[in-house]
């Protein structure tokens, strides 16, 4: 390995799980103290050690695209109508979701900042809204639970009622809490207490672009942040000054962590440059842009190993696009828009040949509820108008599907 990977395990975990400023203290600590979680274990450093002895072996841990399914549980106070800060609508939903998607697919506009000098790699993951319950009845993948208790004092509790089986979901609670964000880290070998188990995001910090989250973490990384926390990556900076290392040979040794929005270089502990713009760094959500190579390999290390039910869980509609072939570069020739929608949707094209498509609509109960073939899409004729009126108002999948190559958006009727 190109670091030691031996350090002082204290320091290192105090500042695991939370995406934070400087005026914000991380929430990781005192949570788990709360739990009696034990901040020593050595499986932090070995879970690392383990996978560079055995990813190389493993190339198909870097190629197909892996699907999980997500459950996000609005904790609101009691009477916050949906829409209001605490208790969002469907649509800042989805504008998370779609966030978190750009980032974790490297579909995000802004991978042209990243430096040549680092290395960059795409997680292929993609995240999906539940559309099975624990119970096998049809969900639009959200709940919401109001309460006036204090979510991170009651943290079992709330978890304990509002979560839903960790091996089949993935669930993300959006509450009030002091902190930006916090999720229990995986290693290879130990998954975090199965209620605690998920990531937590704070309300204000909550959603995509232009949906009102608190600047300047009002990009939705927030929630990118803390993914890489639950499938498995440490913060970036060293844990022990200049002495200290994350685990991943491809990441920069950097002296501590960068807030802000720096410019590169800017350099610590004799490097060419600070990865500020990792997203495992505390930077502005605007500056922040990329996972490093190795850092996308280990996440698809954890979620195909330790937390590999997440892949076979059957409970979103995304995994089961698996009659055609669907590819970034084809899903990045279209853009659906307005989203939530009323009435109308838009589909644009921006390829640069002629693609005859059909179009589909599903409901979350995996009907299709609308179809259009033989759409032919050109440079001449590159925008088409979808009258969905008649459609109630829900969370739905919108699939764009050629001759051999298929991709899909999820939309909301609002």
């Amino acid at each position: 390995m190109k670091k030691a990977a031996l350090y002082p395990l204290y320091f290192m975990l105090y500042t695991i799980a939370c995406m934070s400023n400087a005026q914000e203290k991380c929430g990781l600590e005192s949570q788990a103290q709360l739990h009696n979680i034990d901040l020593y274990s050595a499986e932090f450093t070995t879970a690392y050690e383990s996978f560079y002895r055995e990813h190389s072996q493993d190339p198909s841990r870097s190629l197909t695209k892996l699907y999980i399914p997500v459950h996000f549980i609005i904790v609101s106070p009691i009477n916050s109508p949906i829409g209001s800060s605490q208790n969002p609508s469907n649509g800042r939903i989805l504008s998370q979701l779609n966030a978190m998607n750009r980032d974790f697919l490297r579909l995000n506009a802004d991978t042209i900042n990243t430096p040549d000098i680092f290395s960059t790699g795409s997680p292929n993951i993609e995240f999906c809204m539940a559309t099975t319950d624990p119970v096998g009845m049809p969900t639009d993948g959200i709940t919401r639970y109001a309460t006036n208790k204090d979510f991170q004092a009651d943290e079992m509790a709330i978890k304990g009622i509002t979560g839903w089986p960790r091996k089949d979901y993935l669930n993300v609670w959006v509450a009030d809490i002091s902190n930006l964000g916090f999720s229990y880290i995986a290693t290879t070998t130990t998954l975090p207490n199965s209620i605690l188990d998920g990531v937590t995001i704070d309300y204000q910090v909550f959603g995509g672009p232009g949906t009102g989250a608190k600047f300047p973490f009002d990009l939705g990384r927030t929630a990118t942040h803390e993914l890489g926390h639950f499938l498995g990556l440490r913060h970036i900076w060293s844990t022990n000054g200049c002495t200290g290392d994350d685990g991943i040979n491809d990441t920069p040794i950097q002296n501590t962590s960068n807030s802000g929005c720096k410019i590169h270089p800017s350099s610590s502990c004799g490097n060419n440059g600070d990865m500020f713009m990792n997203y495992m760094d505390y930077s502005d959500d605007a500056c922040l842009n990329a996972f490093t190579y190795e850092q996308s390999l280990y996440m698809r290390s954890i979620l195909q190993g330790i937390r590999f039910s997440l892949l076979t869980s059957g409970k979103s509609m995304c995994d089961k696009e698996v009659a055609t072939e669907e590819t970034a570069a084809f899903k990045s020739q279209f853009s659906v828009y307005p989203n939530p929608f009323k009435d109308y949707l838009v589909l644009e094209y921006f390829g640069n040949k002629n693609e005859e498509v059909t179009i589909e609509i599903y409901d979350i109960f995996g009907k299709q509820i609308w179809e259009k073939s033989q759409i032919l899409l050109s440079t001449e004729k590159n925008i088409h108008n979808i009258l969905a009126n008649n459609i109630a108002n829900s969370i739905f999948i919108f699939k764009i599907a050629s001759k051999f190559k298929s991709t899909h958006f999820m939309i909301i009727k609002d």
